[in-house]
């Protein structure tokens, strides 16, 4: 005799859900409420004196032979950064004393981060600042931290309000001297240097060709950094010559995105510095056309791009192109579809065509309904 199980019932549960809090409106209407939500402001309590930069620097002494304490104590400073001036001078020969005694890179990575820091957001004396760099980084071996000096250069320099000649012309001759440096690094820093700093009269002359021959090179950020130092150097009224518009359409089929960024806004500036310069169409063909022309027919077919930026930035360049013939105008404002120079007839057009011919395809062979005439693309 079998036994019948009977199924468990439901044990009854209740959810009690407290109601939010709220706080009743002011006002004529009592019977709408508002849901509250307490925030918590905190202030930093301000002192008098700011602190003292000198008692961080002199941790650094503490710190001897263990370079995570002292990496610590560079991240304090730099994250404190409001310190008494007049002891500036005292805490970087201090900073310099322990950088030259420092084994880890990246201690003296952060050094010169520093340096660089303190001429940006105060008021240290740049000129002292920037022969301290430049004589720390002579004797120095390691990539990294060349490279971070040779940034902090650039950074101390933009600080300086009106830099003097002796101190331009110390930047622009270490950063030349960095150029044939192995590391890909190295090479890029010194050529934003270069672009940032060297003058004008000398950049017509030979450092503009010198920066040219690094669009060539086999790294990527390097070729970009190239092209966007020449950049740098027409905005501060250096003559890009045209001879230079080969090299920058060139640079426009690169594999890399930020390659093709610089060299787009390059062809833009060529085209509106010589708008009426000639240049060939093809190497083998000797039609000529516009330089203006011609850069907005490469911009147009930027718009094509795979890179989203690549087509935002060609769409705005576009519209600062006035001095585009008309000709070149309406080939690129007409809606007809061009393939192999004849027109493409739409979808639509070639659907009619082939419903009132009376032809259908089986399927049952490959391409049995492709075009039966072949034209002559020379014809």
């Amino acid at each position: 005799m079998s036994l019948a199980m009977k199924r468990p019932l439901p044990e009854p549960t209740q959810t009690i859900q407290d109601p939010p809090a709220v706080v009743p409106l002011l006002g004529p209407s009592t019977t709408s409420a508002r849901i509250y939500k307490r925030i918590r402001l905190t202030a930093r309590k301000s002192t008098g004196a700011p602190p003292s930069i000198l008692a961080y620097v002199n941790l650094l002494e503490d710190t001897a032979g263990n370079s995570n304490d002292a990496l610590q104590v560079l991240i304090k400073i730099s994250d404190a950064m409001l310190f008494d001036e007049s002891e500036f001078p005292e805490a970087i020969r201090k900073l310099v004393e322990h950088f030259r005694r420092e084994p880890e890179s990246a201690v003296r990575v952060k050094t010169l981060s520093l340096f660089g820091d303190l001429a940006a957001e105060t008021g240290i004396d740049c000129g002292a600042l920037i022969d301290e760099v430049i004589g720390l980084l002579k004797g120095e071996t390691s990539a990294k931290v060349v490279s971070q000096g040779l940034y902090a250069l650039e950074r101390i320099g933009r600080a300086c309000v009106g830099p003097s000649v002796a101190c331009t012309n110390k930047m622009v001759f270490f950063a030349k001297s960095k150029l044939f440096s192995p590391s890909h690094n190295v090479q890029r820093h010194a050529i934003l240097l270069l672009g940032r700093f060297v003058l004008v009269s000398d950049a017509e002359k030979e450092s503009l060709e010198l920066i040219g021959k690094y669009t060539d090179s086999a790294d990527a950020r390097v070729r970009a950094q190239a092209i966007r130092s020449m950049l740098t150097l027409g905005e501060r009224g250096v003559n890009l010559p045209a001879s230079m518009y080969a090299r920058a359409c060139g640079s426009l089929s690169d594999d890399y995105e930020c390659v093709r960024k610089e060299a787009l806004q390059l062809v833009f500036q060529l085209g509106v510095r010589h708008p009426e310069q000639l240049v060939k169409v093809s190497k083998d063909s000797d039609q000529e056309v516009r330089l203006i022309d011609d850069a907005f027919g490469r911009i147009c077919n930027a718009i094509c791009d795979l890179s989203m930026h690549i087509r935002t930035l060609a769409a705005e360049l576009l519209g600062g192109m006035t001095m585009v013939s008309d000709e070149f105008l309406h080939q690129t404002l007409d809606k007809k579809l061009m393939s192999n120079m004849r027109r493409k007839k739409s979808l639509h057009e070639r659907n009619a065509e082939h419903f009132t011919s009376g032809e259908w395809s089986s399927g049952k062979k490959w391409a049995d309904d492709a075009p039966k005439e072949l034209v002559n693309a020379e014809a």
